[in-house]
């Protein structure tokens, strides 16, 4: 293969990974975040959340992420959203960056949180979340 072509394809995939990794917040820091009132965002599907989630997680699909779901986040709060590996987060971070909040963290995925401290559902009640769901 060409080495331009790799080059410019390494670049893309930079372009692409770079911002995502940038916009990340530590573990650390997101706990802090938490502590003092931050909201927690599973952007994750409602099966991924019932098999764990972080405590006092709202669970808000990134699929459905969109300004009539977004209507009950107060745009001065400061929020923390998280799913799988980090791929959804980084779209729901970008989104509710556009969408006027200015107060957004990306924790990525949920394995950078202690595992200690995710918790699974313990019924098979569906998980509550912050969606119409007219919508589904």
């Amino acid at each position: 293969m060409d080495p331009w072509i790799l080059l410019i394809i390494a670049g893309i995939a930079a372009a692409v990974v770079l911002p995502m990794r940038l916009s990340r917040v530590d573990p650390r820091r997101a706990q802090e975040l938490a502590l003092g009132g931050a909201v927690l965002i599973d952007v994750r599907s409602p099966a991924e959340y019932a098999a764990a989630h972080l405590p006092g997680a709202l669970l808000l699909p990134l699929r459905q992420l969109s300004g009539k779901n977004l209507a009950s986040l107060d745009r001065s709060q400061a929020l923390i959203v998280y799913c799988t590996s980090g791929a959804r987060s980084a779209l729901a971070a970008r989104s509710l960056r556009r969408a006027g909040y200015s107060k957004v963290f990306d924790l990525g995925s949920i394995s950078r949180w202690p595992a200690a401290e995710r918790h699974a559902e313990l019924t098979a009640a569906p998980p509550q979340e912050a969606i119409d769901p007219t919508l589904h």
